[in-house]
């Protein structure tokens, strides 16, 4: 009885919660005033020199909305990104359709940064052909208060990483001259609302698409992912000569750039690349379009809107734009000025408003902020401000497979979330992994692995001179390109692994100087003292007797340089050229370290702070995961405190100890 009484409390107040999701919200804006804020907001950046992006086609969770707005509103300033246009999601996932209203309150919010746009055409009602949704998307866009539609699944393939969790919910085969695409059609005639389809280029679809857009010439049709051609099997129309003949015929055709980037590949079929407006490269891509796209791109410029494609599931939204916006710029790069400015926002702003941009410039440099803006009701607040977070691309010095639970592709995902392109990757003897390990992570991800040879194995900590022999043989066949992680002693207070002036140790030097191999040493030359710690003698013995061997080596000391006093770290720096710091550990309690990084709030302590910035060019930052469950579950944890202790830090600062030291220091691209 117990149990069933909890259970009914249960569903009762999912019931409740579900109404209180579901209650309509009024936008608390006139068209005209909405219309007014973006101009502003569209202008500051042509005032600045940067042409502005208008995002048309991406989709925001709740939750999503809750973790990583705010920390989104900056990186969109930095990124020149203007506007996004939301679809919205229902809040209930079984049952009859209920319409979700949290991008209402995303746009009350911010008013000049975010487009209200319907609730997207992804979910079960609409995949399996009911009425609910159709319904209420017809009444809601006909109430006035929607600028565009939302993005609807018509053909759709799975997506890479659907395809290996086999799951097949994602792909549809929905007739686009079916009752309900005549529905959506007639609605955009009616109305003058344009909306997106994903309807993958097969032939049979093509068919389908130039029916529906005679039928319908009223209709505003954006068709998503240009040049995406993921079975070339069953896509063998799609090409320059087609698109011109439907562009030429068409003016109510248009399609979204949220494509893929130069060499991306489709998992679910042998690896193909995926997007076919980009040159071909050997077996991979350039960053250049071929140049019959980008004929295509110039002669109908009018006709292409950009889109990032965020939604559920993806990588943290702030991270997530950089990379997105990256390939625009690229997509866009070659293309004339204004070829640049239609596709970035004069095309998004006629098909939202109308009216050309040039009819929408009058009186834009008057226009008052959003918060001066009330209509009948006030403004809800908008969520208290995070400090600044460093939102660039990472490079992490420093990652292990421990255990055997060890996961290389939650390792991969982990990255992708948290915008980390490549990882310095050795491999430890628990769970028996092996060098080859890191060589297959390698292979299996190509550019995203720098593979090393291990030190944490009985080998070293037995000081075997058979296992320097195999280090000098594997770093010989030039398939590793790193030492490490080589200890001299780990855990303060711990096992010491090595003497400080070993022998063997002079011997890693040399093979890393020879084969020009960057070596991570582990030394925190520590022990618990009077409730805290004290720095032991190993220190000097460790720089005078193996550092000072040989200064030809490209030498990186882990984890501050051993927990270094910034004053002691500048001295080492200054002394070794060939010395670079890390500053892995970072995320640690500052109990756990001999002496602080960074302070409680995960910002550089002054003394840190001034040092990395007087010599920017001598710090990495790692991650230092080992691919367990645990570690993969507390890696954004990780991130984020990196993330911010780099916000501190000027940008030109953040960006080389980020990611650019890393890549020059192994010659990467």
């Amino acid at each position: 009885m117990k149990f069933r009484i909890f259970f009914s409390l249960l569903a009762a107040l999912a019931l409740v919660i579900d109404s209180a999701a579901a209650a309509p919200v009024e936008i608390n804006f006139s068209r005209q005033q909405l219309e007014q804020q973006w101009r502003g907001r569209i202008q500051s950046f042509l005032d600045k020199g940067v042409i502005p992006l208008i995002d048309l086609e991406s989709s925001l969770k709740r939750g999503d909305g809750e973790d990583y707005l705010d920390d989104a509103l900056p990186v969109m300033d930095a990124l020149g990104l203007a506007l996004i246009a939301f679809d919205g999601y229902s809040p209930k996932k079984k049952g009859d359709y209920l319409w979700g209203y949290y991008i209402h309150k995303v746009v009350n919010a911010h008013p000049d940064r975010f487009i209200l746009a319907t609730n997207g055409g992804t979910n079960k009602n609409w995949l399996k052909g009911k009425d609910d949704f159709i319904s209420q998307t017809e009444d809601q866009v006909r109430s006035g208060q929607y600028p565009i539609m939302a993005e609807y699944d018509f053909r759709h393939y799975m997506s890479g990483s659907q395809c290996k969790k086999g799951k097949t919910d994602r792909d549809s085969d929905i007739p686009l001259d079916g009752d309900n695409g005549q529905r959506l059609f007639r609605l955009s005639a009616e109305t003058g609302v344009p909306f997106i389809i994903h309807h993958e280029p097969e032939d049979h679809a093509l068919d389908s698409l130039e029916a529906m857009l005679k039928k319908y010439p009223k209709a505003k049709v954006i068709v998503a992912h240009f040049g995406q051609i993921r079975h070339p099997e069953k896509e063998t129309r799609f090409g320059p000569d087609l698109v011109r003949r439907l562009l030429n015929a068409y003016p109510n055709l248009f399609y979204d750039l949220s494509t893929g980037k130069p060499g991306r590949k489709y998992k679910c079929n042998n690896k193909v690349l995926d997007t076919v407006i980009w040159q071909s490269n050997g077996d991979g891509q350039s960053g250049t379009l071929k140049s019959e796209y980008k004929d295509i791109l110039t002669e109908f410029s009018g006709r292409f809107v950009a889109g990032t494609d965020y939604g559920g599931g993806r990588a943290p939204f702030p991270n997530f734009l950089q990379k997105k916006v990256k390939n625009l710029r690229l997509l866009m790069r070659d293309l004339p000025d204004g070829a640049k400015h239609d596709i970035g926002y004069r095309n998004a702003w006629k098909l939202l408003t109308g009216k050309t941009w040039e009819e929408a410039r009058e009186g834009v440099k008057t226009s008052p902020p959003a918060a001066s803006l009330r209509a009948a009701k006030p403004i809800p607040a908008a969520s208290t401000p995070v400090a600044s977070l460093y939102t660039g691309v990472i490079s992490d010095g420093h990652g292990h497979f421990k255990g055997k639970k060890a996961d290389a592709d939650a390792t991969i995902a982990a990255m992708d979330r948290n915008n980390i392109d490549v990882v310095l990757h050795w491999v430890k003897g628990q769970g028996g992994w092996k060098d080859s390990a890191s060589l297959d992570f390698s292979e299996d991800y190509p550019g995203r692995v720098i593979p090393g040879i291990a030190f944490q194995n009985k080998g070293w900590t037995q000081q075997k001179e058979g296992f320097i022999k195999k280090v000098r043989e594997k770093a010989k066949s030039g398939d590793f390109k790193a030492l490490g992680e080589v200890s001299v002693r780990g855990k303060i207070g711990g096992k010491q692994n090595s003497r400080p002036d070993s022998p063997l140790l002079k011997q890693v030097l040399e093979i890393s100087a020879k084969y020009n191999m960057p070596v991570t040493f582990h030394h925190n030359p520590y022990r618990q003292a009077g409730g805290g710690y004290e720095r032991t003698d190993e220190y000097e013995t460790f720089i005078e007797e193996t550092l000072s061997h040989n200064t030809d080596a490209p030498v990186i000391w882990a984890h501050w340089c051993g927990q270094s006093k910034p004053e002691d770290a500048r001295k080492l720096l200054q002394r070794f050229p060939n010395l670079i710091c890390e500053l892995a550990w970072l995320h640690k309690p500052l109990d756990d370290v001999a002496t602080p990084l960074v302070d409680e709030n995960s910002r550089f302590i002054p003394d840190w702070k001034k040092l990395i910035e007087e010599m920017p060019e001598r710090f990495i930052v790692g991650v230092d995961s080992s691919a367990t469950p645990k570690n993969i579950r507390d890696f954004d944890k990780r991130v984020r405190k990196i993330r911010t202790a780099l916000g501190g830090l000027t940008l030109k600062t953040a960006k080389k100890v980020a990611s650019e030291n890393l890549h020059r220091v192994f010659r990467l691209p």
